[in-house]
């Protein structure tokens, strides 16, 4: 996997205060609806208000924890650049739309080594990575699944940690394969 260490010197003032000259080319202004109360760091998945994706690409650990945040997307060649108000480092991410929203058909217990987790869509996803176990009670969470670098990972509302999962074949209905 190859990683990016490029943060852009822009600054979120730089790239919305109207007033002065765009560092790099805006391609979208948004919000995160909601509070943002995170580390972003590679591999960070970020939904803006105008329901698009993006995830982080570069190993960097910003700390942001404000409600509403504004997002700004730019562009500098082929490189695009997230920058969340409150923060002062332009981030490279790109955008993904091999995105799955969907809640647990039940309760999740939390993950085990080898836990399987049933979707409301019918698509099941296996744990696919090793690692401690995360006990915790959860009725109809809600439940993302994108797809990374080293593949799918699953966020669940209620549990800080991102999974590593993997599809069962046997049930194949969404639109992640």
């Amino acid at each position: 996997m190859a990683l990016s260490f490029f943060i852009a010197s822009a600054t979120f003032s730089q790239l919305t205060d109207t007033t002065k000259k765009e560092a790099f080319p805006v391609i979208e202004r948004s919000k995160y609806n909601g509070v943002l109360n995170a580390t972003l760091t590679e591999g960070f998945l970020i939904k803006t208000s105008a329901s698009r994706y993006y995830i982080i690409d570069e190993k960097a650990l910003v700390k942001v924890n404000i409600a509403n945040p504004e997002i700004v997307i730019s562009k500098n060649g082929k490189k695009i650049f997230i920058t969340i108000q409150g923060t002062d480092k332009s981030l490279r991410c790109h955008r993904e739309d091999d995105v799955l929203e969907s809640y647990i058909a039940g309760t999740f217990s939390g993950w085990n080594g080898n836990t399987s987790v049933k979707l409301d869509n019918g698509d099941e996803w296996i744990q696919d990575e090793s690692g401690a176990v995360i006990m915790k009670n959860l009725y109809r969470p809600k439940t993302i699944v994108y797809r990374t670098n080293d593949g799918y990972r699953m966020k669940i509302e209620g549990i800080n940690e991102l999974m590593l999962v993997k599809k069962n074949n046997t049930t194949n209905r969404s639109q992640l394969n």
